[in-house]
């Protein structure tokens, strides 16, 4: 993620590359395993209309590492409202570790994913090492941040460091981008 060196941008505005491609980006989505776990579908209607509203959705290191060792996995998740509870969490990590993997193939994918060098703080925690990228985006590229995550204790720790969090149970991507907005002052 590099930021662009062209014109001035607007307030709160950032050409951020990915895939080597600049985007106006105006704020960071960070999303938490837990979120793809139980809202991938959510996740991949963001994915289409992000660019419009501003969005670069970031993927933290230790998510990807989490899918991968959720993939055999026979729990049940929660039932919630727009999950199938059948589906068993194995699964559903396998589907999110391929919907990840097809859009970092994408090269007008929203999505960033973090590099292993790119950290503050060497965490041992996995939810320290989602907050410790939320924190590292936030201050290399000056924009508002904001973790999708289920995790209470994540989000308490997230709003301490001053990283805005949205963890409602939505259906529709329209009230996931107003979320996202009002969660970061946009």
């Amino acid at each position: 993620m590099v930021l662009g060196n062209g014109p001035q941008q607007p307030e709160n505005q950032a050409n951020v590359a990915v895939h080597g491609q600049p985007t106006k980006s105006r704020v960071l989505a960070v999303i938490d395993t837990n979120f793809f776990i139980d809202h991938l579908l959510l996740i991949s209607k963001l994915a289409d209309v992000a660019a419009i509203h501003g969005i670069l959705i970031v993927v933290p290191w230790i998510v990807l590492q989490e899918l991968d060792g959720l993939k055999t996995s026979s729990k049940i998740p929660r039932p919630q409202e727009g999950l199938d509870s059948s589906e068993k969490v194995g699964a559903l990590a396998r589907n999110s570790s391929r919907f990840l993997e097809r859009e970092i193939e994408r090269n007008d994918s929203p999505f960033r994913f973090q590099k292993r060098s790119e950290y503050l703080q060497h965490e041992q925690i996995n939810d320290d090492k989602i907050l410790d990228c939320c924190l590292y985006i936030s201050e290399k590229h000056q924009l508002p941040v904001v973790l999708l995550t289920k995790d209470r204790n994540l989000g308490i720790k997230a709003r301490v460091n001053g990283c805005a969090v949205f963890s409602e149970a939505l259906t529709r991507v329209d009230e996931l981008v107003s979320g996202i907005n009002a969660a970061s002052g946009k």
